[in-house]
């Protein structure tokens, strides 16, 4: 096994999401879906193969899950999977580590960046947001991603306004 289609992954394979400080353009997208893709199809864990897709959305955020049930990754895989990142986003200047921001789509529906202290200043609890820390595909598309600031754990840094 090497590389799997993302959307032919089962619900419990293990997902890494990677939130882009900018879009890419079409054409970076693409370079990018290549090289990554590239990098899954030799991905190992203990000389295993692991089988693994990708994928992009809205230029915004990249996927990588692992089906799991075969062969499972470990640290130093997860490791070597880190370092291809890091060597991307270097190659497309674009930072994938930056897990202190939280992004959400403004009123204009355009993807919106922030750090955490001026986030509760931009939303409310009806801000559709995008929950980087989910770990399973299942989660994906269970809608437990992009969904409302107030099911979110987005919803704690949104401040109190009493009346």
């Amino acid at each position: 096994m090497s590389y799997i289609p993302f959307d032919q992954l089962p619900p419990s394979s293990r997902l890494w999401v990677f939130a882009l400080d900018r879009s890419m353009s079409e054409a970076e997208s693409l370079q990018l879906l290549a090289e990554v893709s590239s990098f899954l199809e030799r991905w190992t864990a203990h000389n295993v193969a692991l089988a693994a897709g990708c994928e992009l959305r809205y230029g915004r955020f990249l996927f990588i899950a692992v089906d799991e049930a075969a062969a499972g990754a470990s640290g130093c895989s997860i490791d070597e999977l880190y370092r291809r990142i890091r060597l991307l986003g270097e190659t497309f200047g674009v930072d994938f580590m930056n897990t202190l921001s939280v992004f959400f789509r403004n009123d204009a529906g355009e993807i919106v960046m922030t750090d955490r202290a001026t986030f509760s200043d931009l939303v409310t609890n009806d801000t559709i947001v995008f929950d980087n820390s989910i770990t399973s595909i299942e989660a994906l598309r269970s809608g437990k991603w992009e969904l409302p600031a107030r099911s979110s754990w987005h919803n704690e840094l949104i401040k109190v306004t009493s009346n």
